[in-house]
């Protein structure tokens, strides 16, 4: 994965702090995650909510409904666990596609240093304190209690990283509104693409190559131009990796293309 220097947020709706607060139990047995946004710019805590699985599928429905209400952002800041990322090309997962889809620049902070998210992660330490230290009854009372506790940290709690004021008086929802049935070009005319079937793979050389199950059903670039031998594949503005042009081709990470390099001015030294 080729990590992007982390935006300063400048404004509200510049970049939002996602995460997961760890799982937890209610009295009556249930378990829940406790999925978190935040706008790093205002504090504004524009999700706490128990899910009953930290999956694509419960996780994408909230971030729909999140949209709905505040509109969507410029950029999403997560780290490199699951549903966010993944160990395939480009560390995107299938949540993270479909937020380029959207328009939104996914940024991955560096493993280990929680402090790339630092104002979320204080914001953890007190949510976990005060609402889920505390086993409640079961998944509803959960929820309402992680609505309160949303309610007082952005209207009733002055934030020291914003100069005391309160997260609710800097924040305004955004402008751009989700609308799934516009889609956003993701590449320049006269780009070459090539469709991902629904198994991950696209036509290369007359070959089938596994590109990741993530693209299912989209369309990535593809450009022979950058490096002899080799074809660049990318997902919007994001690199893939490079694939071989050869009978075998099979999809190399970013890096590969510099070892190729090496490789080739060896053989063409030796001959």
């Amino acid at each position: 994965m080729e990590r992007k220097e982390l935006t300063e947020p400048e404004r509200s709706n510049h970049v939002y702090g996602v995460d997961f607060k760890g799982w937890f139990n209610t009295q009556d047995g249930e378990r829940y995650d406790s999925l978190t946004v935040s706008d790093l710019h205002s504090r504004f805590l524009l999700k706490a909510e128990a899910l009953p699985q930290a999956t694509t599928r419960w996780t994408m429905r909230a971030f729909r409904n999140m949209f709905r209400e505040y509109g969507l952002p410029e950029i999403i800041r997560v780290d490199n666990g699951a549903p966010f990322a993944s160990m395939g090309a480009g560390g995107l997962s299938r949540l993270s596609v479909w937020w380029i889809t959207l328009g939104i620049e996914v940024q991955f902070s560096r493993p280990g240093c929680p402090q790339d998210n630092g104002s979320h992660e204080r914001m953890h330490r007190t949510m976990k304190a005060e609402c889920c230290r505390k086993a409640s009854v079961h998944m509803r009372a959960q929820q309402q209690r992680f609505d309160r506790w949303r309610k007082e940290f952005n209207c009733e709690r002055p934030h020291e990283g914003i100069g005391m004021q309160l997260p609710a008086e800097l924040y305004q929802p955004s402008v751009r509104r989700l609308d799934e049935s516009i889609k956003i070009p993701l590449y320049d005319l006269g780009v070459e693409t090539r469709k991902v079937s629904q198994s991950g793979f696209i036509a290369h050389n007359k070959r089938q190559c596994f590109v990741g199950e993530a693209f299912s059903g989209m369309e990535v670039s593809v450009d022979e131009a950058q490096k002899p031998g080799l074809t660049l594949v990318c997902f919007a503005n994001v690199k893939l990796g490079w694939l071989e042009n050869s009978p075998n081709a099979r999809l190399r990470p970013t890096a590969y293309a510099e070892r190729w390099e090496s490789k080739t001015c060896n053989n063409e030294g030796r001959s």
